[in-house]
């Protein structure tokens, strides 16, 4: 069955009423730069800070090829946030115990290091002040003056009335939205189930060799014939090779935890975003106000926000204290963030159009093009559903 992104994501309303102008997002890489606003630095000894950027890479496989090129544990790399894969995009990284001489030395393909200093403190994530975006739309088929009229509708609807504080595309997996699918499983204690799922769930967007390879393993469960079809997806490729040493789900899950920790995000991202959206339906403006992301710590109570959560949580069959997952030392204690976004943006015309904003930590500019778009394109076909 195919599904829009956005609403496989939690995502079920539009906020603005001013008509989109379509088009095409991230149709060339260069379509879409991402720049990171960085905090001050500390002075100091220990780490070496960098500006990194990076074309049409995950920001954990980059800093996995640049702690290969330097012969170091991934650990002693610092970051403040994720960043797109189909993009261009630029942020600060720590690493620590490597000279400015050897890092400004490197040449790897796709990344470039360079804005060098020293520091007493190491990167760590949140530890930005937002990010710039400069991104064109394409193939709209619309006049320009059509699209200009819409965008300053837009712009004025916008600056009104905010824009909802979705969780975007990119927390639930940009090519592949298994993440909370994975999470929601690995909240229920059904582990065998999340790595199953993450190995054999699989979507239109990957290539055919890909979604072959899933189904077959779905078919067989044969993890041995699936070694070499499955050799260049490095996640799947180390969990196939540690349940053949006989690990257990549980020892697996552990073994990566970094990702483990990001499928229980994601899991909490989706109520969040249907518990929002539920929340929105029918009203004008709201202003902002203090949204929950459900853990085992910030738990629903009063209030329309925190009863619509807790009758999602109810339908999901979890509970918050469920969040405290002792079997993978793993704890999701949730959060408190804005209901709702500033989003100011301008534009211009050039081949197409392209739009210039900023956004706070934590706000994906995914939800904001949602919003001035208006497409209904699907973008993936989960085969089975949850």
């Amino acid at each position: 069955m195919t599904r829009v992104w956005d609403e496989f994501c939690g995502i079920k309303i539009y906020w603005t009423e001013s008509p989109g102008i379509g088009g095409v997002i991230k149709k060339e890489i260069e379509d879409f730069i991402v720049e990171e606003i960085p905090v001050r630095f500390r002075s100091g000894k220990g780490y070496v800070i960098c500006l990194m950027e990076k074309r049409n890479l995950e920001t954990f496989h980059a800093l996995r090829i640049i702690s290969k090129v330097l012969g170091i544990n991934k650990e002693r790399i610092g970051f403040a946030g994720l960043k797109d894969k189909r993009a261009m995009t630029k942020q600060y990284i720590s690493i620590k115990g490597v000279s400015i001489e050897k890092l400004s030395s490197l040449q790897i393909e796709n990344i470039r290091l360079s804005d060098f200093r020293e520091s007493s403190e190491p990167i760590s994530l949140g530890m930005l002040r937002g990010n710039r975006f400069t991104i064109r739309i394409r193939d709209t088929g619309l006049e320009w003056g059509v699209i200009e009229s819409r965008l300053k509708e837009l712009q004025n609807e916008v600056k009104e009335r905010m824009v909802p504080n979705f969780f975007g595309l990119q927390r639930f997996g940009e090519t592949r939205p298994v993440s909370y699918l994975v999470g929601r499983e690995i909240i229920r204690k059904d582990f065998e189930r999340a790595v199953w799922l993450y190995l054999t769930e699989t979507f239109e967007t990957e290539p055919p060799e890909t979604i072959r390879a899933r189904e077959n393993l779905s078919r067989t469960h044969d993890l041995e014939e699936a070694k070499e079809s499955f050799q260049n997806l490095y996640y799947e490729s180390r969990i196939i090779n540690s349940l053949l040493k006989g690990r257990s789900y549980t020892q697996v899950l552990k073994l990566m935890l970094e990702l483990t920790r990001l499928f229980v995000h994601a899991y909490q991202s989706y109520i969040f975003n249907l518990t929002l959206s539920e929340f929105l339906k029918g009203k004008d403006i709201v202003g902002n106000f203090p949204a929950k992301v459900v853990g085992y710590r910030v738990v629903p109570e009063e209030g329309e926000f925190d009863e619509i959560c807790g009758e999602i949580l109810e339908k999901e069959g979890v509970k918050p204290e469920d969040f405290k997952i002792k079997e993978l030392d793993l704890d999701a204690p949730g959060s408190v963030r804005p209901g709702m976004m500033k989003a100011d943006f301008d534009f211009e015309r050039d081949e197409d159009v392209t739009l210039r904003f900023e956004l706070k930590p934590g706000s994906y500019a995914t939800v904001l093009l949602r919003e001035i778009t208006k497409n209904q394109k699907s973008s993936w076909a989960p085969l089975s559903q949850p």
